[in-house]
């Protein structure tokens, strides 16, 4: 799938959920479905928690599988400002209602928890990244002498994969996520 622009993929920041500290949305990256720049950032002064935001975003049309979206390490920063804290699923029992309101048209299915990793606050740029699955490398065998204790595995398998993921890299270089979604951040 080479959709690398967030254009085509629903997104939202949620300004009352799952969040540590204060801010709201830019009016001219807003509308009455989707946030996609918050300002006046300010930590909350109470404790030392770091800056934390959700995003709310539909990943149906992600080719791949659940625990692949659910694994924090897939995705990726433009920045080392920030990190994935957790994804859940959307429930709307645990969304706030105005944020709820906003959201429920985008059809979202994933929260994506940011927190930032630092006082330095940036603008976002988290991607999904696609790289060859866990499972290519847990069916691999690099010896098969003894085939009856490796009949869950195959010989070479990783190689085969690794070189058509390669050749796809030569010819769409700059296909390197599922996705993109870009947020500006003003303190």
């Amino acid at each position: 799938m080479s959709s690398g622009s967030a254009d085509k993929l629903y997104f939202s920041v949620l300004l009352s959920s799952y969040n540590e500290g204060r801010f709201k949305a830019t009016r001219n990256l807003s509308t009455k479905n989707y946030i996609h720049g918050i300002e006046d950032v300010t930590l909350n002064k109470r404790n030392n928690n770091p800056f934390t935001f959700a995003i709310a975003i539909d990943m149906k049309t992600v080719p791949v599988k659940e625990d692949y979206l659910l694994n924090p390490s897939n995705y990726m920063f433009g920045n080392n400002n920030f990190r994935v804290k957790q994804i859940v699923a959307v429930d709307k029992n645990q969304t706030n209602p105005s944020d709820w309101l906003r959201i429920s048209s985008g059809n979202p299915t994933h929260i994506i928890i940011v927190e930032a990793t630092g006082k330095a606050i940036s603008n976002v740029s988290l991607a999904l990244k696609k790289q060859i699955p866990q499972w290519v490398y847990d069916t691999n065998t690099e010896d098969d002498t003894n085939i009856r204790n490796g009949l869950d595995k195959t010989f070479g398998v990783k190689y085969l994969i690794e070189g058509i993921s390669e050749a796809y890299q030569v010819i769409y270089p700059k296909d390197k996520n599922y996705f993109e979604c870009n947020i500006s951040i003003k303190q």
